[in-house]
C-alpha cells in the first residue's frame, strides 16, 4: 500500500502504536522494556514517547507512573513547557497520573492550573467531547486543534476533567450531604466538589510542592469564596470609607459553606501547626465573611458560637505571623491581607475585642511602628497602600475600638495608657499627618480622660517645641546644627536622609520629607487647634 499524500494524523499514530504494542506474553515484556524512562528517552523523540505512554501505559505497570510524573513535572515548572502534545494525549497521561500516582506532589500545581473562571457561579461550559475511559475534553469555538503545552491544555481543554479527577481522588474521605439538614446539598456539582474537598483532612495535608502558590486546601477555600461572591466583602465597618455589609438570605449554598467551615474553625486543633497559619487565616476569613453577610445564622450554629477559647485562638491565628511587621520587610512575598482584615474585624467584634486589645498591649505591638523613621516610614506607607488594608486603617481601628462598649474597663485603661505613651502618640500623629487623614486625629483627641490629659499636655508641649525649632531652622535657610546632636535641641520624629537634606534646598520638597511634613502641617493649621479644643 502506498503512502498517504497528507501527513500522518494523530489518530493514525495512536492506532498504529496500539496495534504494535498492545501485545501479550513475551512480546509485551519487550514493549514495556522500550517504555523504560531511560530507554524511551534514548531511542524515541519525547513527543512520540509520550504519545505511546498515553496509549499503552497500563495503570498497574510500576514504571509507567514515575515516567509520566517526570514529564508532567518538567511541564509544570515553566510556561509554556518544552513539550507540545495534543490535548487528548495530555488528558490520557493525566488520567493515569492523578488516579494511580501514590504521591501527591503534583496535585497542588495541577489544581492551580485550572482557570479561575471555572469556579465562578456564572460560568457557562463549552461543548464537551467524551473520549474513552471517561476522559472529557472541552471544545472551545475560538481555539483550533493542535499540539499545546500541558498548562495550555489544562487551561483551554482539560480543566473540568482535571478538577473532577482530583475530586474523585478525595471524595471517598467525607460526605457533606445529610438528609436531616435544614437545607439540601448545593445543587451545583462544582460547589459540592469544592466543599467536599474542603471538609477532607486528606486535602488539608496534601504536600505543598510549590511554596510560591497557595496550598491545595487554600485554593479550594478561595474558589469557594469566589463562587459565593464573598471574597471581596469587607468585614471591618470603616467609619471613613463607610458602607455596610450586604445581607443575603440563608440558602443551600450558604448553609453548606458554614456547615463545612464551622467544625474546622471551632475544632480544638485549629491553630495548631498541622495547617499553615496563612491557610488558617484565609479559612477563618471566609467563614466570617459568609456568616456576616447571611441574614440569619443556620440552626446548627448557636447564638454564642464564639466561645472564649475560640476568641483566644482566633487572635493568636491572626497575629502569630506578625502581620504588622511583615509589611515592613524588604520583600512583599508575605501577603498579610487576610490577617490584617481579621485584626480590623477583631477590634470591632464583641466576642473577640478584649482578647485582641489585650494581645496588642501585652506584646507591645505598637513598637514596630514607633521605631520607623524617615525614608523607611515612607516606604512602609507606600507598601501598605498596595494592599487592601492600610497601616492608618489598622491604627484607626485600634483608636476607634477603644470607644467600644464591649471593651472591658480594665483592658480599656491599659490600652489607653499604652497608646498614650509619648513615643506611640507621636508616631500615630505623624502617620496621620503624612496621610492627610484628620478624622482619626480627631478620634484620638476625643479619647481624652483625666488620667490621659497629662500625656496630651506633655505631648503638645513637646510638639510645640519641635515645631518652633524646626520652623526656625527651615526659615533660616537650613543653616545651623539643628538635629545633628542630642545637645542641639529636641529631635525631630523623622531622621534626615542625604536625599532629604538636599531636598530642603530645592523648591519642591520630597514627598514625605521633613520639609514636606512641615508644609503639610502648615496647610492644616486647624489640626493642632482642634486637638487642644477637644481636651
Amino acid at each position: 500500500m502506498g503512502r498517504h499524500p497528507w501527513p500522518e494524523g494523530i489518530t493514525d499514530r495512536f492506532a498504529r502504536a496500539s496495534l504494535r504494542l498492545v501485545l501479550d506474553g513475551e512480546r509485551r515484556g519487550l514493549a514495556w522494556t522500550l517504555l523504560d524512562a531511560e530507554a524511551g528517552h534514548e531511542h524515541w523523540p519525547q513527543d512520540v514517547y509520550a504519545e505511546v505512554l498515553a496509549v499503552v501505559a497500563y495503570p498497574g505497570y510500576p514504571k509507567c507512573i514515575p515516567t509520566i510524573r517526570y514529564l508532567a513535572k518538567a511541564e509544570l515548572r515553566i510556561s509554556p513547557g518544552p513539550l507540545a502534545l495534543q490535548p487528548i494525549v495530555w488528558g490520557h497521561l493525566l488520567r493515569r497520573l492523578i488516579s494511580s500516582d501514590p504521591e501527591d506532589a503534583l496535585i497542588q500545581p495541577l489544581f492551580h492550573a485550572i482557570p479561575s473562571r471555572y469556579w465562578r457561579a456564572d460560568y457557562v461550559p463549552p461543548p464537551i467531547f467524551s473520549a474513552r475511559n471517561g476522559l472529557k475534553i472541552c471544545l472551545p469555538s475560538h481555539l483550533r486543534d493542535g499540539a499545546v503545552s500541558l498548562l495550555s491544555a489544562i487551561d483551554s481543554y482539560l480543566y473540568p476533567y482535571v478538577a473532577d479527577a482530583i475530586y474523585q481522588r478525595f471524595r471517598g474521605t467525607t460526605d457533606i450531604a445529610d438528609p436531616t439538614d435544614e437545607f439540601p446539598a448545593p445543587p451545583d456539582p462544582r460547589l459540592h466538589m469544592l466543599l467536599t474537598m474542603a471538609a477532607s483532612r486528606s486535602v488539608h495535608r496534601v504536600a505543598v510542592a510549590d511554596p510560591s502558590i497557595d496550598s491545595l486546601f487554600i485554593m479550594v477555600i478561595r474558589h469557594i469564596g469566589m463562587y459565593m461572591g464573598v471574597s471581596s466583602l469587607r468585614l471591618y465597618n470603616d467609619p471613613v470609607l463607610g458602607g455596610n455589609m450586604p445581607s443575603f438570605e440563608l440558602d443551600p449554598n450558604r448553609h453548606a459553606v458554614l456547615k463545612v467551615l464551622y467544625p474546622l474553625v471551632s475544632s480544638y486543633e485549629f491553630g495548631d501547626t498541622w495547617m499553615r497559619s496563612k491557610d488558617q487565616c484565609i479559612a477563618l476569613l471566609l467563614f466570617l465573611q459568609t456568616l456576616e453577610s447571611t441574614s440569619r445564622p443556620p440552626q446548627f450554629l448557636p447564638e454564642d458560637w464564639c466561645t472564649p477559647v475560640m476568641a483566644s485562638n482566633f487572635v493568636w491565628i491572626a497575629f502569630q505571623d506578625h502581620p504588622l511587621t511583615s509589611q515592613h520587610e524588604d520583600s512583599l512575598a508575605h501577603d498579610a491581607s487576610a490577617e490584617l482584615q481579621l485584626i480590623l474585624y477583631f477590634f470591632q467584634f464583641a466576642p473577640v475585642i478584649n482578647e485582641a486589645f489585650a494581645y496588642v498591649v501585652s506584646e507591645r505591638l505598637l513598637e514596630s511602628i514607633t521605631s520607623l523613621r524617615g525614608a523607611v516610614l515612607r516606604l512602609i506607607l507606600q507598601r501598605w497602600d498596595r494592599s487592601r488594608v492600610s497601616l492608618q486603617t489598622v491604627l484607626g481601628a485600634f483608636i476607634t475600638g477603644l470607644k467600644s462598649d464591649a471593651l472591658d474597663r480594665g483592658i480599656f485603661h491599659w490600652a489607653g495608657v499604652y497608646l498614650f505613651q509619648l513615643a506611640n502618640l507621636l508616631a500615630v500623629w505623624v502617620i496621620y499627618v503624612l496621610c492627610d487623614e484628620p478624622y482619626y486625629l480627631r478620634r484620638l483627641a476625643l479619647l481624652h480622660r483625666d488620667d490621659l490629659n497629662a500625656a496630651w499636655s506633655e505631648y503638645l508641649k513637646d510638639l510645640d517645641t519641635v515645631a518652633e525649632d524646626f520652623r526656625a531652622f527651615v526659615d533660616g535657610s537650613c543653616v545651623g546644627d539643628y538635629g545633628l546632636s542630642p545637645e542641639a535641641g529636641p529631635t525631630v520624629p523623622l531622621q534626615i536622609s542625604p536625599l532629604e537634606t538636599q531636598a530642603l534646598d530645592e523648591d519642591q520638597p520630597t514627598v514625605g520629607s521633613l520639609r514636606g511634613f512641615w508644609q503639610r502641617l502648615r496647610r492644616h493649621p486647624d489640626i493642632e487647634s482642634q486637638i487642644k479644643v477637644s481636651l
